[in-house]
């Protein structure tokens, strides 16, 4: 059982590491220019991989209190992470006075989605 779990850990680590070099890939900081069809296969490559790590993230199995403590822990600097970066770039933007509607979004998806996860907790328990 440890071997699997190790094996689960070793997947998302080296998922994490592919996506995260197909997405700077995508912001193209050489200036390489890429075509049209290669940075439409980077970009569909990037979403299954994201969806793919998702999959993982959601299907693993439960764990003893450890884990799933451990587990709490990771999802919340996760979270942290993702709404500082987000709120970071809405700052910068909204000096230049050009907001991006989806790094909007994604703020108002992301605090949508951790209240309603909150509510749900305390309605099922």
């Amino acid at each position: 059982m440890s071997t699997l779990k190790n094996k689960n850990i070793l997947v998302s680590i080296i998922s994490i590491i592919v996506i995260g070099a197909l997405l700077c890939i995508l912001l193209d900081t050489l200036r390489t220019q890429m075509n049209h069809m290669m940075y439409m296969t980077f970009q569909f490559t990037s979403l299954a991989g994201i969806l793919a790590l998702v999959g993982l993230f959601v299907f693993e199995e439960n764990g003893d209190e450890r884990i799933e403590l451990h587990k709490k822990i990771a999802s919340r600097f996760g979270y942290i992470a993702g709404l500082l970066t987000a709120s970071i770039g809405l700052v910068f933007q909204s000096i230049s006075h050009s907001i991006d509607p989806w790094l909007l979004g994604v703020v108002i998806i992301m605090i949508t989605a951790k209240l309603l996860g909150r509510l749900y907790s305390t309605w099922k328990n």
